[in-house]
């Protein structure tokens, strides 16, 4: 039930509601002034105090489904749905990218191969990956288990099942993250009262919080403008920076019809005002070339340059309108531990990328090379997934 320190209604004990009509009663005659415990009136009075106490939880409850500041647990979904705001959030899985070291073909196949943490948490893969001439490659991971227990630090991912044959390693260079547990009440209450807010005002937040309900990993929208066909086109962004499909865009415009104006949908149902689609990303290529001290190993600062880069561009925070430097990109690969020089001449990008209004800087392409232009790690035009994970 409701917490009943922060209840309107003053919840008592039978025996205290007795009490108060006991002396009731004899506060309004002279003709008695013992109640025996075995007596009738005695009787008549318990079953007075106990109607009185479940009127009153009858009224307590009530109180907790109206005013969702003073309620919890089950009777804050009750109040949920009186208030028309989505259900209370469910447990959500973690993601993370996997690197993984294996010959040139080796094929890993979603719905078979699965990845698994040294404390236990197994991911599936997402979608099948063969592995190039690079021998390295990276899988999109999402975990089996849901709830906060399903985020794993980095470098724990380490085991696959079954092992193919010609796999060599994997990790997890960047934490899995996302997983959640189900809503708490403290962050249930907050949504219910600022649903009529989001109701009155036919924005992007109201918008969100409807898709929300079919798909809780949708964290931002961006209004992209008017697109040719005279629709406004909206952008969506996940926690977890991936891709929705065309399947899903469909079925969450099914979804949200019933919300928008009429104006929005013809007779038949179609969406003839707006037109969802992924945000639109700004890429940017990496080239360059790096002195890197003898002691250090070369994969562990290819890692944590991209580790860096990852915190500069995280979509979480980045503004609409802001500027990509290419002088701060510079900065960050010359400020990683074992660098020992960059020259800015052979650095790419070598000017600022513009980030217009609706738009993600993204990076695609990650070239690094030794100062004799010998390439010690080539991924020339793949978008690197593992770069816009949540990196803390």
């Amino acid at each position: 039930m409701a917490a009943t320190n922060k209840l309107i209604t003053k919840i008592q004990t039978k025996d205290q509601l007795k009490q108060i009509a006991t002396e009731m009663f004899l506060n309004h005659t002279d003709k008695v002034t013992k109640i025996d415990t075995t007596s009738v009136m005695n009787g008549f009075l318990f079953a007075i105090s106990k109607m009185g106490q479940k009127a009153i939880k009858e009224v307590a409850i009530n109180e907790s489904r109206y005013f969702p500041e003073l309620s919890s647990g089950t009777y804050l979904d009750d109040s949920s749905d009186l208030f028309g705001v989505s259900d209370r959030l469910s447990a959500a899985s973690s993601s993370s990218f996997v690197k993984i070291i294996a010959t040139a073909g080796t094929q890993y196949l979603s719905g078979i191969n699965k990845f698994v943490s040294k404390n236990g948490i197994e991911f599936d893969l997402l979608e099948s990956i063969t592995i190039d001439v690079n021998g390295v490659g990276y899988g999109k991971l999402r975990s089996i288990q849901s709830g906060v227990g399903s985020n794993v630090d980095a470098g724990t991912i380490i085991t696959v099942t079954p092992l193919p044959s010609g796999h060599t390693a994997c990790t997890n260079e960047f934490k899995a993250v996302g997983g959640r547990d189900i809503e708490s009440d403290e962050s249930f209450k907050i949504r219910i009262k600022n649903h009529p807010n989001l109701v009155s005002k036919q924005n992007l937040d109201y918008l969100v919080e409807i898709i929300r309900e079919i798909d809780a990993n949708i964290l931002k929208a961006f209004n992209l403008g008017v697109n040719s066909e005279g629709k406004i086109e909206i952008g969506l962004l996940r926690e977890n920076g991936t891709t929705i499909t065309a399947e899903e865009i469909k079925k969450i415009e099914n979804y949200i019809k019933d919300y928008l104006s009429f104006i929005d949908v013809d007779t038949q149902g179609n969406l003839i005002g707006l037109s969802l689609i992924n945000v639109s990303y700004v890429y940017i290529n990496f080239d360059f070339r790096v002195d890197i001290s003898s002691n250090y190993n070369v994969e562990t600062v290819r890692q944590n340059m991209q580790t860096q880069i990852a915190k500069y561009l995280d979509f979480r925070y980045w503004e609409e309108g802001v500027k990509v430097e290419w002088d701060d990109l510079l900065q960050i690969v010359k400020n990683i531990d074992g660098v020992d020089y960059v020259p800015d001449t052979n650095f790419a990008p070598s000017t600022d990328t513009l980030v217009g209004k609706g738009e993600l800087p993204r990076a695609r392409g990650f070239i690094m090379r030794d100062l004799d232009d010998i390439i010690l790690f080539n991924n020339s035009s793949n978008t690197l997934e593992v770069f816009y994970q949540f990196v803390n």
